[in-house]
């Protein structure tokens, strides 16, 4: 199966212009041939403006036969490299976003209450001991006693309340 994109680009509507210039271009040729015959045979329908002008509008045709041909070359080149490329740059930077939208994620071992949140949104979790990003105070089972168990900073200074 062909890839997507080779599907748009059969699909791109460059060609009818190229076509109607190269047509364009044909009509002007053969004006401009039936003006030459009529000054070879110096006929009386013979006219130089006219013949001027037929060599101008050739001219013009095949200047605009040119601009659709360079066109029609920068369109390939840009579905068959251009597009494909920044196709693939749109699925790395999926594939990053995804991974990073994955580790967005908090997940703890035990099933409880967040406790002293230390994050705003949109901050970077790291784990660290000494300044840990939350508190989880474990859930209990009914079973469990109701001891709690608590570890304070030796360098706290206690406070007069």
């Amino acid at each position: 199966m062909q890839p997507s994109w080779r599907r748009i680009w059969k699909s791109i509507q460059l060609k009818p212009p190229f076509a109607a210039a190269e047509a364009a271009l044909k009509q002007a040729e053969i004006t401009l041939a039936d003006h030459q015959e009529l000054k070879q045979r110096k006929s009386a329908a013979y006219q130089p403006s006219q013949f001027e002008r037929a060599q101008s509008q050739r001219e013009t045709r095949s200047a605009e036969v040119d601009a659709a041909t360079s066109k029609l070359s920068a369109a390939k080149v840009q579905a068959e490299a251009i597009i494909p490329a920044q196709l693939e740059s749109a699925k790395a930077s999926l594939k990053q976003a995804q991974l990073e939208l994955e580790r967005t994620r908090v997940l703890s071992f035990v099933d409880g209450t967040v406790e002293q949140l230390a994050l705003n949104v949109g901050a970077r979790a790291t784990p660290a001991a000494m300044s840990p990003a939350m508190v989880i105070v474990p859930d209990r089972k009914a079973s469990q006693s109701g001891r709690i168990v608590a570890g304070f900073s030796q360098v706290s200074r206690p406070r007069n309340i």
